[in-house]
């Protein structure tokens, strides 16, 4: 259930055109909108917003979707030539005027914050002008059937002083009312206000022959409308506060837990623990400059592998098959099961696919040109061995650095080819496929349009991918890049795609090496949909990358304890991990 949140945030548009702030209302509708979707799909849901936008607009004319055209007696000439603006809009009622002198209110609100009735709130808006009108020594009204609010309703006198417009979507207003304090009402005469034929049109001036200060009339109706919607209007920087409040991300002093929506699993947050002093294990990392060719290497081109084959002289990107592979094609499958002891054969194709020849580089230190062959390599990969027969998962991944377990430290990667689902995939595949199923959309298209939307945890972001810390992270600085698009693989990628996921690799990767001066060791992987025939289509392929360093080039991030018997657990939120690293991108 979404949590019911009364406060406004009032901005003051001051003297601004009507096109601008039709466009900022629509872009603040939308964004209301999105977050009651999103907060459809989530266990936690946060608070929507609310808005309240004065403005006082130049000479307009404006028409609504239930408007008539020859309301307006002049043509668009004749409207140019006494400077006055003419727009047809989708907001509720006919044709009205604004101009100077007029205290235009337009609430961006979610109703269901306060009410589901939009007939109670259109009274309620008439209420807050009548109970103003009541302060000058005026009796405000309504008129049956007509909205807005009039003096001497049901004489041959009868006349508007506010008129109403109002647009919905979802429970979510905006527009509002045009109240006239001291307009000029010459104005009136080139349209039928309203559509209202045999009545007048009269300000607040004319009715009590003075001027009255606008920012009199607007703390007012403040007032009136703040006690009428039990509502508080607030500051933008208030505001910013709340929502940071609300959406829980600003969580530096609170344990909590954070859902991962891909395999389903919780990961516990406890970022007070970061402040902790720390006298255990410090990992050996180093920074020594490697040569560019080690005759010692076994990666290295021309070099000799420790199974006799000689590497050739590769220039670019080499792939071969393991020497040492913990897969291989031709295991005999079986199936052996003793009471509650079972087990059964895996077959598989395991390569090693290198980088660069140039011994001393990482991905880090390598041109996103350089890097985008890398990516066509795993592509070719992730084709040929799919296509073999038994094959139903590829596993792209990389072991950087000594602390990660990586033998060599000659550039490169690992692609296992196996028969069957690893544990994390069927995971992934079972949870994207129900939300697909439901939703018609993947999980992370929804997740990556609710990141953007806030932009809290994004680091990087170019024309097709998204570089951010997850929600959910488990490792200290763990990143996730992201196709703003769905694909199920990354066969999907066009040329161009893959130049750019070859950036976003270079500029995470760059970003880590710079966090603690260190080549940044980590282990990375892409989990992509299933090469098992099926039709996959709920698949939205990830990479992620997944460092063990803490708070040093020394302090590794070990898991122990709870983490072993219990459940992930991490000190650093995504949040401050995210501006850690976003404060290192160039």
């Amino acid at each position: 259930m979404q949590s019911s949140n009364k406060k406004i945030q009032v901005t003051d548009l001051k003297n601004t055109s009507y096109q601008p702030a039709w466009d900022l209302q629509e872009k603040l509708l939308k964004e209301i909108v999105e977050l009651k979707i999103a907060n459809r799909k989530v266990e936690i849901q946060q608070p929507t917003p609310n808005y309240f936008l004065w403005v006082e607009h130049p000479p307009v004319i404006t028409l609504g979707k239930s408007g008539a055209i020859d309301h307006l007696f002049l043509n668009e000439e004749q409207l140019r030539d006494r400077g006055i603006e003419y727009f047809k809009t989708n907001r509720g009622g006919d044709i009205t005027f604004h101009g100077l002198g007029q205290v235009v209110g337009y609430p961006i609100l979610d109703l269901e914050n306060f009410f589901t009735d939009i007939h109670k709130y259109l009274r309620l808006l008439e209420e807050m002008v009548i109970l103003t009108l009541k302060e000058y020594g005026l009796e405000g009204t309504r008129s049956p059937g007509e909205t807005g609010v009039w003096l001497d309703i049901g004489t041959p006198f009868a006349r508007k002083i506010c008129a109403l417009g109002v647009k919905a979507s979802r429970w979510v207003t905006m527009h509002g009312f045009a109240f006239n304090v001291n307009t000029d009402l010459a104005y009136f005469s080139y349209i039928v206000p309203c559509g209202i034929k045999g009545k007048g049109v009269t300000s607040l001036q004319a009715e009590l022959k003075r001027e009255i200060p606008l920012d009199e009339v607007r703390g007012k109706l403040s007032t009136h409308f703040q006690a009428l919607f039990e509502a508080e209007f607030v500051t933008a920087d208030e505001a910013q506060k709340l929502v940071k409040l609300y959406m829980n991300t600003d969580l530096q002093d609170y344990a909590h837990k954070r859902l991962n929506r891909l395999p389903g699993e919780w990961v516990l947050v406890s970022p007070f623990r970061a402040n902790r002093p720390w006298q255990g294990q410090n990992e050996s990392v180093t920074n020594e400059r490697r040569s560019l060719h080690d005759d010692n290497c076994y990666l290295c081109a021309g070099n000799t592998r420790i199974n006799g084959e000689q590497n050739p002289k590769y220039r670019d990107v080499f792939v071969f098959t393991n020497d040492f592979a913990t897969l291989q094609k031709d295991s005999a499958p079986f199936i052996s099961k003793h009471g509650l002891l079972e087990a059964q054969g895996e077959q598989g194709i395991c390569k090693v696919i290198c980088f660069s020849p140039d011994h001393s580089k990482s991905l880090a230190d390598m041109q996103p040109i350089e890097i985008g062959k890398v990516v066509s390599a795993w592509q070719r990969e992730y084709k040929e061995l799919g296509d073999v027969e038994g094959i139903n998962y590829v596993q792209i991944f990389e072991n950087k650095g000594a602390v990660m377990g990586c033998s060599n430290p000659h550039p490169h990667g690992q692609i296992w080819s196996q028969s069957s689902l690893p544990n994390e995939v069927i995971k992934k595949n079972q949870h994207q496929l129900q939300y697909f199923k439901e939703n018609n959309r993947t999980i992370l298209g929804d997740y990556i349009a609710q990141e953007l939307a806030h932009k809290e945890r994004i680091i990087f972001e170019n024309h097709f991918f998204v570089v951010l810390i997850p929600f959910w992270a488990i490792w200290p600085f763990e990143a996730m890049i992201v196709p703003k698009i769905a694909q199920k693989d990354i066969l999907e990628l066009s040329d161009l795609e893959v130049t750019l996921f070859a950036e976003a690799i270079a500029v995470l990767t760059q970003a880590y090496d710079k966090l603690f001066n260190c080549s940044f060791p980590y282990s990375s992987g892409i989990h992509q949909a299933p090469t098992d025939g099926e039709n996959n289509d709920h698949w939205h392929w990830h990479m992620s990358f997944y460092p063990p360093l803490l708070r040093s080039a020394t302090v590794k991030k070990f898991m122990v304890g709870y983490e072993m018997f219990g459940s992930p657990q991490r000190d650093i939120t995504a949040e401050s991990a995210a501006i850690q690293l976003k404060n290192l991108i160039d």
